[in-house]
């Protein structure tokens, strides 16, 4: 089994670090990882490194989570290994250089603008840097609305149509209860064409 291991080690990695992307190709390297408690001869998917990151993100104090979210936020910047570079750094997003020189900056910044533990940093402008200008501590769901994938734009009160694919104002759509904002994601004008074209097609 142990061979078969270094030879299937040589080829694909035995564990990846889930966050920051580091391999194990041998047993000696497995020695990187954390061990699993409820698996006495296995290992979390998790490097010791980021592991104690996330754990201090679970503290209290909050000048220890933020330093521990600004590790996180260097990896996905800069760490073209971590799984969620493609989506930061790989797509030219950067971190204001003050910060970078001086992460207490960024902690002290945060607690003069708005950080709360059940709060997120979200960039204004999806598109921008983590710059003070362009960031803020929001809920969830105002996070997830601000997403490159999101069909809504809340700064504007636009969606995008799920058929015609044009940006419209809110009130262009019908109401849904089962949709963010009570509204659905097909305009009014699509809506009336598709039903007239069903209507159509049952009667021939």
């Amino acid at each position: 089994m142990l061979i078969y291991n270094l030879i299937w080690g040589f080829i694909l990695p035995i564990r990846k670090c889930v966050v920051c992307g580091i391999e194990a190709h041998s047993s000696e390297e497995l020695s990187k990882f954390v061990r699993n408690h409820e698996e006495k001869t296995g290992y979390r998917n998790f490097c010791k490194k980021c592991f104690a990151t996330r754990a201090r993100l679970r503290l209290r104090d909050p000048e220890k989570k933020l330093a521990a979210l600004f590790q996180l936020m260097k990896q996905r910047c800069m760490n073209s290994k971590d799984p969620h570079f493609k989506n930061y750094g790989g797509r030219g997003i950067s971190i204001c250089e003050k910060w970078l020189q001086n992460p207490k900056s960024f902690i002290e910044w945060s607690l003069e603008h708005g950080y709360s533990s059940n709060l997120q940093i979200d960039r204004i402008d999806n598109n921008g840097n983590y710059t003070p200008e362009n960031i803020r501590w929001t809920t969830q769901v105002t996070q997830v609305y601000n997403r490159r994938i999101t069909r809504t734009d809340v700064t504007k009160g636009e969606r995008r149509c799920s058929l015609c694919g044009q940006f419209k104002n809110l009130d262009q759509f019908p109401h849904s209860k089962n949709k963010p904002f009570g509204r659905g994601y097909e305009c009014k004008e699509c809506g009336a064409e598709r039903a007239r074209l069903r209507r159509a097609k049952l009667k021939n």
